[in-house]
């Protein structure tokens, strides 16, 4: 599980106990291993049409252009995801 699904599973528990204690105990880890597959995924559809580099970019420019796409990928995917995950019944 990554950490994405192990955030999922962490809110969930926490936040929704009964909807956790709902999922059997031996499905949970490929419950939330598979959600946190699927944000990561998302997360990289989102960041790679942003990777190519202007041709005159250095270095540290591109780095940091770079972890600025894959953050804010990252927040956008995690918070729709997991609203979509709060808000289910």
């Amino acid at each position: 599980m990554n950490q994405y699904g192990a955030a999922a599973e962490t809110l969930m528990r926490t936040e929704q106990p009964e909807r956790y204690a709902a999922i059997p105990p031996g499905e949970r880890e490929t419950f939330f291993t598979a959600l946190g597959e699927q944000v990561a995924e998302q997360i990289q559809m989102r960041t790679a049409p942003q990777n190519d580099p202007p041709p005159d970019e250095d270095y540290l420019t591109g780095l940091g252009r770079l972890r600025t796409h894959r953050v804010e990928a990252e927040k956008a995917v995690l918070a729709e995801v997991l609203a979509e995950m709060l808000t289910q019944p």
